[in-house]
């Protein structure tokens, strides 16, 4: 789901990302920011993201959280 908006590398380089202005979760600005507040845009959605509470487990937010801290070190 991820993928669709913010590409397979997470720059949000796709139609998707550039129509909607989507954030690249690589950049200095989303990795700068706290695992609450990254873990409370996922759960709850922010500006044109939808929330994902109710679609992922807690376990599967946090996960993912984690794993958005992974993707400057593959950049």
């Amino acid at each position: 789901k991820c993928a669709m908006c913010h590409g397979a590398d997470a720059t949000g380089k796709t139609a998707m990302g550039a129509k909607m202005n989507i954030r690249n979760l690589v950049s200095p600005e989303v990795q700068k920011q706290s695992d609450a507040e990254l873990t409370q845009i996922i759960a709850k959605g922010k500006n044109k993201m939808p929330s994902y509470e109710g679609k992922l487990s807690k376990d599967e937010i946090a996960q993912l959280t984690a794993h958005i801290r992974t993707l400057a070190k593959k950049h």
